[in-house]
């Protein structure tokens, strides 16, 4: 799995828990849409942005990315 599809089932998974649609999530944390749209949508992720994703869920980068999706042998990385 890419790691771009991993951010993306992450936060589909963390807006479902939440009980969140993108557009409350980004309504709540003040970021556009169209942000958020390209990563549901498997596109490149900053750092910075994980960061805020992570905050708007009230976690750590670190609790973000500690799943199972993450690890290394799970990950197409080249």
């Amino acid at each position: 799995m890419t790691t771009q599809k991993a951010v993306a089932k992450k936060m589909s998974e963390l807006l479902e828990k939440n009980g969140q649609t993108p557009y409350s999530f980004c309504k709540n944390n003040a970021m556009s849409e169209e942000t958020l749209r390209a990563i549901l949508n498997e596109r490149t992720v900053k750092l910075d942005t994980l960061i805020l994703l992570a905050d708007g869920f009230g976690m750590t980068i670190q609790e973000f990315l500690n799943d199972p999706l993450f690890e290394r042998q799970n990950l197409d990385v080249e």
